[in-house]
């Protein structure tokens, strides 16, 4: 019967007549127009296993249409139409011996066997079928107000699979959208964002309390190195019907100090050269009612962020401000102040590069740790969670099922790559690998990897081994990206490593074998890091880079976590 598709609004498009299994969910009370397979989803539905339900609904109606078909083919239907109410994995599960011989002597004893057998064979393959939920371009008037609630529930029961199922199973069901957005909006995007909200939020060891940064209200400030989303935690930030999805991003290092005041209050015509005829609204203004990130923070110089002192306040959200120009005019604006940082916390403070009188405006903290960090421990825990990512950018690689079904066998060839299957020696390999990128680079390594595994997968056809992702394909999508050699360390630009990255190591190196290893005298020796972590996550960072007399020294082992 190949995969089930269950459309999450709305009709089945007519281009995509050549999906044999598709169901559409309604959340209101019509006929479909089509005549196809329907589900109804109750409104205030609190299901906490939504697509398990859905799932079972739709296995329900697949086999009501299909027993049907089998039992009106024998004209049995009022003899056995009975069975039609039982659901199809009690049917699937029957052990047939036990009603005993057929009889194969009378016309009705030889009819009644061959349609048990078919009946089990269909309940059979409608219980093994894998489905596909497909998200719409966007959501109907019908379905908007009970759609982000669904939503956030299938989210939580898919983080609460990952966490429990084994790492080498595979999954009940994979996540596609009918079109992809320009913007990089609706539904879909939205489903994937609830994803990665969850898996923040349930993270054991580093876990990003969401409901408590929305609920306090105050500046945040967000903390890690670059690349570990930060920025994407704004964006699940906004997302949260107090913010009306509403964000405004500024990306800090790319603004000069002389600009940063007009662009934050705004200004009004006139007020200074080149500054035109018309207003403009300042960051507060764009983002009320929403979140501001300002990203790059430590970027800004110590007497630029007075800019800031005025408008901050350690317990509200509510900004009070004047546009440039018009300072007897201030108005207030409710907005959520994400400021962002990518090098020390303590080190910022302790240099100067952040006011502490600024910081102390800050409400919560949030630090977020590197990727490499998040899957140290290469236990189930972090190899459920890497796996998690990885089956989520997975979902984020398909294709429009729209675009993918102009040739609808083309989409039924792609079908064995769309439940692929990890092998645990995989997780960990990529577990092990030195993620200096973190999640972005994850992510396009991922894109990568699918890419290979989908061109494996298309000439495996009908194999279980097209649905396996290998070692080989991992190696394969590393290869282009360690095309130079990191053991050649003579020259001075290798693997993306900068000849002023490289001479900054360079002198750690020397502090520290100048300090014989011992960590409080390379503190001392250098004049990059102030403190343990800092000089630490750099030499994390770099791991591939340093000398084997440094990596193989036991005290530098313990310090540096290997």
């Amino acid at each position: 019967m190949g995969i089930r598709y269950i459309f999450l609004d709305g009709d089945v498009p007519a281009s995509l007549n050549a999906i044999r299994a598709s169901i559409t969910v309604r959340y209101e009370e019509r006929e479909n127009a089509d005549g196809g397979l329907g589900l109804c989803l109750v409104s205030g539905d609190q299901s906490a296993a939504p697509l398990h339900d859905l799932i079972a609904q739709a296995q329900k109606v697949s086999w009501h249409a299909n027993g049907h078909a089998i039992l009106e083919k024998y004209e049995a239907l009022q003899s056995m139409g009975n069975w039609l109410e039982l659901e199809p994995a009690r049917i699937a599960a029957i052990d047939l011996q036990q009603f005993g011989r057929p009889d194969f002597s009378t016309d009705d004893g030889r009819t009644k066997s061959i349609i048990m057998r078919d009946l089990q064979r269909v309940a059979t393959q409608i219980v093994e079928q894998k489905t596909a939920f497909v998200f719409p371009k966007a959501w109907s008037a019908g379905a908007r107000s009970e759609a982000p609630r669904l939503v956030d529930r299938m989210a939580s029961e898919i983080v609460a699979h990952f966490r429990s199922a084994s790492l080498e199973s595979e999954l009940p069901w994979t996540f596609m959208a009918l079109q992809h957005s320009p913007t990089g909006g609706g539904p879909f995007s939205d489903f994937i964002r609830a994803v990665h909200r969850k898996m923040l939020a349930n993270d054991e060891v580093y876990r990003v309390k969401m409901d408590e940064l929305v609920r306090k209200s105050g500046p945040i400030l967000f903390s890690g190195p670059t690349g570990t989303g930060k920025s994407y935690a704004a964006k699940l930030l906004a997302t949260d019907p107090k913010f009306g999805s509403r964000l405004v991003e500024v990306n800090l290092a790319a603004i000069s100090a002389d600009l940063l005041e007009s662009r934050m209050r705004g200004f009004e015509p006139g007020t200074f050269t080149g500054s035109g005829k018309a207003a403009r609204k300042g960051w507060f203004e764009e983002a009320h009612g929403g979140v501001l990130f300002l990203d790059e923070f430590q970027s800004v110089p110590p007497e630029a962020q007075v800019q800031l002192l005025d408008a901050l306040n350690a317990v509200s959200d509510v900004v009070e401000i004047a546009r440039v120009g018009a300072d007897h005019e201030r108005t207030c604006f409710v907005v959520k102040v994400v400021l962002a940082i990518n090098d020390d916390l303590t080190d910022l403070l302790e240099s100067g590069r952040i006011r502490r009188d600024l910081y102390f405006r800050i409400r919560s903290i949030q630090h977020f740790p590197s990727l490499n960090d998040r899957l140290a421990k290469q236990d189930d825990k972090a190899l459920g969670y890497l796996r998690g990512l990885l089956e989520s950018y997975r979902w984020k690689s398909f294709p429009a099922i729209e675009q993918a079904s102009v040739d609808g066998g083309r989409l039924i060839q792609a079908e064995s790559s769309f439940f692929p299957v990890w092998d645990r020696d995989v997780l960990v390999t990529l577990a092990q690998q030195n993620w200096q990128g973190n999640f972005r680079e994850l992510e396009r390594v991922a894109f990568d990897l699918f890419d290979m595994f989908e061109r494996d997968a298309e000439s495996l056809a009908g194999s279980k081994q097209a649905e396996l992702i290998t070692i080989e394909h991992v190696e394969e999508a590393f290869r282009p990206w360690r095309s130079t050699a990191s053991l050649n360390l003579d020259q001075s630009y290798i693997a993306g490593l900068p000849e002023v990255e490289r001479a900054r190591l360079d002198n750690i190196q020397a502090a520290i074998r100048k300090s014989k290893f011992v960590v409080a005298q390379i503190l001392k020796n250098q004049r990059y890091f102030l403190s343990r972590a800092s000089l630490r996550s750099f030499l994390q960072s770099h791991i591939d880079w340093l000398d084997a007399d440094i990596k193989s020294d036991s005290r530098m082992v313990k310090f540096l976590k290997l």
